[in-house]
């Protein structure tokens, strides 16, 4: 037994000794940059347009109509969904993003909306505005407009 410890004492001291005398022999570093393109997709999975009657705009109110449609987008990278409409003569047509009270009507009728989101799967819906105006950007009460008007949204995603 004492042989045995005299043993592991002798080791002990031994590989305390060379410890210290262990260097490396060389030494180097690679560094990696990796760079992957913003990817966004943009699906469709609920038709977004309103229909409405001219003379639910008779008494100068706006129409409003909530949650209307619904965009899938997933993307990697922030992005920016731009949204038109098609043009309707005496009709503004305004858009916000659903369930954020808060966010500003932005007008998509005779120019294009941008809304903003952060990478990420998000499902989009809207809340849609129309009023009635005139050349002089006046009310008009005008119910001589066929009725069942339709307004369609085209959108295009891009990275921000």
């Amino acid at each position: 037994m004492k042989s045995r410890l005299m043993f592991f004492v002798f080791l002990a001291v031994l590989l305390s000794t060379f410890s210290g005398l262990a260097q490396p022999i060389d030494t180097a570093s690679v560094q990696v940059r990796i760079e992957i393109p913003a990817l966004h997709q943009m699906e469709v999975v609920e038709d977004v347009s309103v229909s409405f009657s001219p003379s639910q705009l008779e008494d100068g109110a706006p129409l409003i109509f909530r949650d209307v449609g619904h965009l899938a987008v997933r993307s990697n990278g922030d992005w920016m969904v731009t949204v038109g409409s098609s043009e309707l003569e005496g009709v503004v047509v305004y858009m916000r993003p659903s369930g954020d009270s808060d966010a500003a009507w932005q007008r998509v009728d005779s120019q294009q909306g941008m809304f903003p989101g952060a990478r990420g799967t998000h499902a989009v819906r809207w809340d849609v505005k129309l009023e009635r105006i005139t050349e002089d950007g006046m009310p008009t009460t005008d119910t001589q407009r066929p009725d069942g008007q339709t307004v369609g949204f085209a959108f295009t995603i891009s990275s921000t």
